[in-house]
């Protein structure tokens, strides 16, 4: 068996989505306290601010007042008045009584609408309390220190970055560097969707990969051994894993960065496919939901991408020059992602493939300035200030390209969700291609053709949308009425679109749906 870790991750997978698919996860009904005023207490897990408001993550919280309960909870909590830094909210590990109101979390309304209760549900989050009053109990609790002295840092790095960068340029940075995506204006961030570069605004394994070695290679040169330069390296990274919040790319990227290490100690060459596949059993042993998560699909699918596509491609697009690899690279993953680009967002950028191109190069260089600028900023603000001149001038590029990507017509498709069928088909008719170009190592022209017309089926396949010839959909918008009417010929009519007790009701509920049933556009 050439790759028995990636066996094992893909049975654990399928079984995992099976059972999620026969038994899917329900939240807790917390109707019988939703918008009353409760008391808990728990342990604080974490903290932070979001849209000038603090927040606390308590686990193992009980309810002490109102309908008690000896179930534990994990509970998000909004605090009443916003702390001007966090060092004033109780610290992590210690043992903290709420008092507040309870509101559940929105279940989806409508195909294509976002599932804030399912999102909870899977980071095993219950319930969130608002207007809160938190209180620390003295000598309670096991303060984590370590964790404390991060969330601080974090929040210092957070004031440095912004007395460095201005408003725009402030939120892409923190996104980029400290996995903080809070001040990213919606504007900016469907942008970067539509011209494929919203991987640019994640903590990716680059990210990690660049600054792990940039991290080894110091510590090297200062005279240790590989043994210790190597713990001491991985220790820091992983601290840098915790200080960004410990999203799934960033847990994938550090294990793939551990395994690394120790391929190296091994004296062999680390395995993409292995490696992924090893660091996504971890993931799902430990937290089995994330199968469900956009995140870890969408982050894995990434490195399937290249790693089962690459080199088909490189077989049908044979060259040794450097931008043709990149756009191989850029292309495997693209084609790779699609499902779930399609079945997430409902839209493709046609050009993403080329862009890439240009702004994944870049972005070693972004990364090294911001970590550079961060770092001087610290100790001299105007020395931060101008290590960070090149980083405004490649955002500033970054954001010219989303602009003219918009305005190219036809620079963005809608096919909207696609069906499992269709999903299942298409990763099929991919399973061929990559089997067929194994036996056929050198393949001809006409091999070549034959097969560029396999992946052109597949694409279609994945885009075509079999219509009746009228329907009616009666769309959730609460208190108010919203009827789409499709024909079989893609014309659609919307009569009304209002909502008096739902905010922003055409932005989550309407728009979505919309763009799931493949329209960007109303005719009437």
């Amino acid at each position: 068996m050439k790759r028995p870790a990636c066996v094992v991750g893909c049975c654990l997978l399928v079984f995992l989505a099976l059972f999620f698919y026969l038994k899917p996860p329900e939240p807790e009904s917390m109707a019988s306290i939703s918008g009353k005023s409760i008391k808990i207490y728990g342990i604080a897990d974490d903290k932070y601010q979001k849209n000038k408001n603090t927040y606390l993550l308590v686990r193992e919280a009980g309810i002490v007042s109102g309908k008690e309960s000896n179930k534990k909870y994990k509970v998000t909590v909004k605090l009443k008045e916003s702390l001007k830094n966090l060092s004033e909210a109780p610290k992590i590990g210690a043992l903290v009584t709420v008092s507040g109101k309870v509101t559940e979390f929105s279940r989806a309304r409508n195909p294509g609408n976002f599932d804030y209760a399912k999102y909870q549900i899977i980071r095993g989050i219950d319930f969130e309390i608002y207007g809160a009053d938190a209180a620390e109990i003295p000598e309670k609790g096991r303060i984590r220190y370590m964790d404390e002295a991060l969330c601080l840092l974090r929040e210092r790095l957070s004031e440095t970055i912004d007395s460095i960068y201005k408003d725009e340029d402030a939120g892409e940075i923190k996104a980029i560097l400290l996995g903080d995506r809070t001040e990213l204006t919606d504007e900016l961030k469907s942008g970067y969707r539509r011209a494929g570069m919203s991987h640019i605004l994640c903590i990716s394994s680059l990210h990690v990969t660049l600054i792990g070695m940039g991290l080894l290679g110091l510590i090297r040169k200062t005279g240790l051994n590989k043994t210790a330069s190597s713990i001491i390296a991985f220790s820091l990274i992983s601290m840098y894993g915790r200080l960004t919040g410990s999203g799934i790319s960033t847990v994938r990227a550090l294990i793939t960065f551990g395994l690394m290490i120790a391929a190296e100690f091994a004296g062999r060459t680390p395995d993409l496919l292995s490696s992924m596949a090893e660091a996504a059993v971890v993931i799902m042993l430990a937290k089995p939901l994330y199968v469900l998560d956009a995140g870890f699909i969408l982050s894995f699918s990434a490195v399937c991408g290249i790693g089962m596509l690459g080199s088909p491609l490189k077989r049908l697009i044979p060259s040794d020059s450097g931008v043709i690899g990149s756009f191989r690279t850029s292309l495997s993953v693209t084609l790779f992602m699609l499902p779930e680009t399609l079945y997430f967002f409902y839209q493709i950028s046609v050009f993403s493939v080329l862009i890439n191109l240009a702004v994944i190069p870049l972005l070693s260089i972004l990364l090294t300035f911001s970590v550079i600028s961060v770092i001087a900023g610290e100790l001299f603000v105007p020395l931060g200030a101008l290590f960070g001149i090149p980083v405004k001038l490649i955002l500033a590029l970054y954001r010219q390209i989303t602009r003219l990507n918009d305005g190219i017509p036809l620079s963005v498709i809608t096919p909207g969700r696609p069906e499992i069928w269709q999903i299942v088909l298409y990763y099929a008719i991919l399973a061929g291609l990559i089997v067929y170009t194994e036996r056929k190592y050198k393949p001809d022209t006409l091999i070549r053709v034959l097969c560029t017309a396999f992946i052109v089926l597949g694409v279609s396949m994945l885009l075509i949308r079999m219509r009746p010839d009228i329907s009616l959909t009666m769309v959730d918008v609460g208190q108010g009425d919203c009827h789409l009417i499709e024909t079989g010929g893609g014309k659609t009519v919307m009569i009304d679109c209002g909502s008096r007790d739902v905010d922003n009701a055409a932005k989550y509920r309407v728009i979505p749906y919309v763009l799931s049933r493949g329209h960007d556009t109303l005719d009437y």
